[in-house]
């Protein structure tokens, strides 16, 4: 069966949703009549994907339509979460409150994950220099040096073995430089393909969060994000059952994706959402007996949230220690490299030198 609602390709960024999103909020906790803000939004957005966005939801509104069915007919920015939350606040009459807690929800979101691009910007910065620097010395410095080197080994003197190891790759990279990058092209294709695959997505995420420093990162901002989505669903009135099925459609692939898949399956068959935590072994053991102690007291939402405000606290710290340690130890690599290909050029020039004066 089709869909009869209009279905639109328009895609926002994220800055303009977290905007978009406060700015409906602000108008619904001022009492403000939502055709009247969203007409006062679209003056002042300067960004042309947003206006659009705008002008049709301000439209439908101003035909009649819900808040929910207007920004249903954009999927690409308002996922099936989302929608479901409006609805769970229009029927209820909570719409303000539902608003504002989704407002919060969003800048949390991506702050987070604003703060873990920038904590990964430097390292990969610092990759790209290194593959610069790497990318000059054996196609430019290094070939230079070789015939230095081999009318030193013509004269008698030996070459370390640092030089002849730097110049046999240099003389490989040379060589092979062509093959070796379509290599690394191809590789990066086939890995974004693979990346689509469901098994393969969650086994990579699995990998990354296992790696020292960015990895205590990953997790503990992927139990904030379950956590917090979490509380926000069931805050608003939607069941544990329900929820899940939102969060999976939401977290779309991946790891978390597939915690919510064995949850949502638990909680339909009655069963207890620590009890399959436990099972699954993605959460901490203090997560899951906190969960286990908010579902025997009946106050799970208190407990999730808190929750919730302790692992986004712990994720900034891990953030900021990450970009504390990991920065310096790249420094470190780059000068203990730069410092090796310096002594391994030289050594041999030294100890030319040293002949000489012997002489």
């Amino acid at each position: 069966m089709s869909d009869p609602e209009p279905r639109s390709p328009l895609r926002i960024s994220s800055e303009e949703f977290v905007f978009f999103q406060n700015q409906i909020a602000s108008m619904c906790r001022l009492d403000v009549p939502l055709a009247d803000g969203l007409a006062s939004m679209a003056r002042e957005v300067r960004s042309r994907r947003l206006r659009a966005l705008v002008d049709q939801v301000l439209l439908d509104v101003q035909a009649g339509l819900p808040l929910s069915a207007a920004v249903r007919k954009f999927p690409r920015v308002f996922p099936d979460l989302y929608v479901g939350l409006i609805e769970a606040g229009e029927a209820s009459g909570s719409l303000s409150a539902v608003l504002e807690n989704l407002g919060e929800y969003s800048t949390s979101r991506h702050r987070i994950r604003q703060r873990i691009r920038v904590a990964l910007a430097y390292p990969a910065c610092l990759v790209v220099v290194i593959a610069v620097i790497m990318g000059i010395l054996f196609w430019v410095w290094l070939p230079r040096f070789a015939y230095i080197h081999q009318a030193l080994s013509i004269t008698g003197v030996d070459l370390p073995r640092p030089t002849r190891v730097l110049l046999n790759i240099s003389q490989f990279v040379q060589e092979s430089g062509p093959v070796l990058l379509l290599g690394v092209l191809s590789a990066v294709f086939v890995l974004s393909l693979l990346a689509r695959l469901p098994r393969v997505r969650v086994l990579g995420e699995l990998v990354a969060m296992n790696l020292p420093l960015i990895g205590t990162v990953l997790r503990r901002s992927a139990w904030f994000l379950f956590c917090q989505t979490l509380a926000l669903l069931l805050r608003a009135g939607v069941t544990p059952a329900r929820s899940l099925d939102l969060m999976r459609q939401a977290f779309a692939l991946g790891v978390l994706h597939s915690v919510c898949v064995d949850l949502h399956r638990a909680a339909d068959n009655g069963e207890r959402l620590s009890d399959e935590a436990r099972r699954g072994g993605f959460f901490p053991e203090t997560l899951v007996w906190k969960l286990a102690f908010g579902e025997q007291r009946g106050d799970l939402v208190a407990t999730v949230e808190e929750l919730a405000r302790y692992y986004e606290s712990e994720a900034r710290i891990a953030l900021d220690r990450s970009g504390v340690l990991v920065g310096p130890i790249l420094i470190i690599v780059v000068g203990v490299f730069i410092g090796f290909c310096y002594f391994a050029i030289m050594m041999p020039i030294l100890k030319l030198s040293e002949t000489m004066r012997r002489k």
